[in-house]
């Protein structure tokens, strides 16, 4: 734990590494900082506390009573807020936090130490959890003194409190990310005059934006999106907040128009966020708002080609326009020279891949209509970008040699008309990869050497020619979650030290020449949630110990497959996986996996079927048709209660079908055809 204090007179700095009794060895800090201060202890102004991840918050701390600064942010502390906070009646400046990596901070003892901080100007709460304090929003706004408050996170529901307006001299307001319900209480919002900051995104006010609003005259910034809002709402209706600089109403249900000639007061807009609300048109005001950083208007009906203003934004960094109906061609090389992030998918552009600005960091163009071959020199472009997608267009030709930069984390090239060999030593200089898709092209060869990839979590190479052994070296890829090598031409046995890659949560290696027996180790990875070997040439007997699937064992267990790179606020790359029972044609998001599937057919399988596959009460399917196995359908498959499609056809099972098959309630694909 490192301990920063600030007095009037000396800085007091010192440090210690603390030990599993986190709270005692807080305390034994504090006191000898005390014993080393001496009477400069008494004069402390301030306090940062950081490094000290899990561990409670010091008790010791509320010792310091002539405290007026106070900061414990990125401290990552857990566990409950101390009483003694109450002694630190003299602080002007507070910050509680939690980070995402050590749960919330708990307190429900909220309004018994922070009643006594009435001289507090700064209060910030990020993902404390204070839902169940009592008295909480008459001692918060009791506060009268605030000039900044934040409650992002923080587990708050119901209405906004009307007694808000109390804080009259409020500047700063975020209350994001809560579950607010209800017309926005925006009457006593207008009475906070000095308020240039406010956030409600991400809760669930709905009814329509009051008008009242337009009293925030002193407004810069305004975060409304991801709410219930409803209506038709224009643009205008924000003009009187001539120094507005970030106006975000994404992902509501409003309809937002824009007269085409009308022009804002506002000059220095820096942030718009327009998803979702129903445009037709690029709004033409943009034009002059020469101080663009980011702009959203994904989500729309703007149809046609983009217009060539929106690459000469001199600042501009964030540009979606993903998931509309834009067609045409994109300049073959992209002007905006500060550009970082470029979300195009789910559009109709077409033509050659442009180039990029050297400066971006992510760029996705999936789900268009780009052809001809990837320009050779791109890798020039890309050496800070972290995430590349040309997911499901039409471009053709060979992978450039080195795509696949230093920097990057997410390759995504699958779902186009790509030929050739993967160049040779392809990922030798990515050794930060995670995502590396080449699935759905017309790739030939042997499969790729990936051993170097340690951080590699998903290897997506289906739908391809590829053939030979899988490489050894994927033993090395001890992070991966995700390896999708179906319908190929691989052969050879399917290697045993699969079963040591830990993490593995899909495998698939459908419909290629794989022989030789299934690894029972295979059916020891905990986190397995798909398996799918069907369409090879494996023999053999099924292994007859499988409850080392525990993900699957538990109907309850849900694991999603993290995959993909965030680089900012709800910005995620995301992959798919298909999987198909001789009845259905399933898509499931990796993001969201929650399919729990084994197919093992159209093999040369022999012997029984193993009882223990009853205990696997979380599978959704099972699939073991077209094999060669023989004897009774085990009466334990009765407790796999979750079951919805069992096709056990084309085999030489004998005897009745169990009777405790009729409680599987959700079954609606059952085939025992011979």
């Amino acid at each position: 734990m490192q301990v920063n204090t600030k007095g009037s007179d000396a800085m007091v700095k010192d440090s210690v590494n603390v030990g599993s009794s986190a709270d005692q060895a807080g305390r034994e800090k504090l006191q000898e900082l005390r014993a080393k201060s001496g009477s400069r202890m008494g004069c402390v102004s301030g306090a940062i506390l950081a490094n000290h991840s899990g561990m409670p918050i010091p008790s010791d701390l509320g010792k310091l009573k002539r405290l007026t600064f106070l900061s414990l942010l990125s401290g990552g502390f857990h566990g409950k807020t101390p009483a003694t906070l109450a002694n630190l009646w003299n602080l002007r400046h507070l910050e509680l936090s939690s980070t995402d990596n050590v749960g919330k901070l708990q307190s429900p003892n909220l309004s018994v130490w922070l009643k006594n901080m009435t001289r507090l100007e700064h209060l910030n709460l990020h993902r404390v959890e204070i839902s169940r304090a009592k008295e909480r929003d008459k001692v918060i706004t009791s506060l009268s003194n605030l000039r900044y408050l934040r409650l992002s996170d923080c587990g708050l529901t119901g209405l906004l409190p009307s007694s808000i307006k109390n804080l009259f001299r409020l500047a700063h307001l975020d209350l994001s990310s809560n579950s607010f319900t209800g017309l926005m209480q925006l009457p006593s919002l207008g009475q906070l005059p000095a308020l240039s900051y406010l956030d409600l995104s991400s809760n669930k006010f709905n009814g329509t934006i009051p008008s009242t609003i337009s009293k925030l005259v002193n407004l810069k910034s305004l975060l409304l999106s991801s709410n219930s809002f409803t209506g038709t709402i224009s643009l205008s209706f924000f003009e009187n907040m001539t120094i507005l600089e970030q106006l975000l109403l994404s992902h509501n249900h409003l309809t937002v128009s824009v007269a085409s000639t009308w022009t804002p007061k506002f000059k220095k807009l820096s942030g718009l966020g327009l998803a979702s609300c129903k445009l037709f048109k690029f709004p033409l005001f943009l034009v002059k708002q020469y101080h663009m950083f980011e702009l959203d208007l994904s989500g729309n009906s703007i149809a046609g080609n983009i217009p060539t203003w929106i690459w000469e934004f001199p600042e501009l960094f964030h540009l979606n326009l993903s998931s509309s109906e834009l067609t045409g061609r994109l300049p073959l090389k992209l002007a905006a020279k500060n550009l970082g992030f470029l979300d195009l998918h789910n559009n109709s552009l077409e033509g050659a891949v442009p180039l990029p600005p050297a400066s971006i960091l992510y760029l996705d163009m999936s789900d268009n209509n780009f052809t001809g071959s990837i320009p050779g020199d791109i890798t020039t472009y890309l050496q800070s970008a972290d995430v590349f997608s040309i997911l499901r267009n039409k471009t053709s030709g060979r992978i450039p040699d080195s795509i696949c930069t230093t920097t990057m984390r997410v390759l995504d090239l699958a779902g186009n008309k790509l030929s050739g060999t993967i160049p040779l030593n392809f990922t030798a200089n990515c050794s930060d990869l995670r995502v590396l898709s080449l699935g759905q092209n017309n790739l030939v060869g042997d499969m790729p050497e990936v051993g170097d990839l340690t951080k590699l979590q998903m290897l997506s190479l289906n739908g391809n020619h590829l053939q030979g052994l899988i490489e050894s070296s994927v033993e090395n890829c001890t992070s991966l979650q995700v390896p999708n090598l179906g319908n190929n031409h691989c052969d050879g046995s399917i290697p045993h030290w699969i079963g040591n890659l830990s993490k593995l949560q899909i495998l698939m290696l459908n419909s290629n020449k794989f022989q030789g027996t299934i690894p029972p180790k295979i059916f020891a990875l905990k986190q397995l949630q798909i398996l799918d070997l069907s369409h090879n040439n494996l023999s053999g007997s099924i292994p007859t110990s499988l409850t080392g699937l525990q993900a699957m064992v538990n109907a309850s267990q849900f694991s999603p497959v993290q995959l993909g790179y965030r680089i900012s606020k709800d910005i995620l790359c995301k992959n798919e996986v298909t999987l198909s029972t001789k009845y259905l044609f399933l898509e499931y998001e990796i993001i969201l996996t929650i399919f729990k599937f084994i197919d093992l057919s159209s093999n040369n399988l022999s012997g029984r079927i193993p009882p223990d596959i009853g205990s696997l009460q979380g599978l959704k399917g099972l699939n073991l048709s077209r094999n060669n196995l023989i004897g009774k359908i085990p009466e334990k498959f009765g407790g796999m209660d979750q079951l919805e499609s069992l096709d056990l056809s084309l085999n030489n099972l004998s005897g009745n079908i169990p009777l405790e098959l009729q409680y599987l309630s959700y079954l609606h694909v059952f085939n025992v055809s011979l």
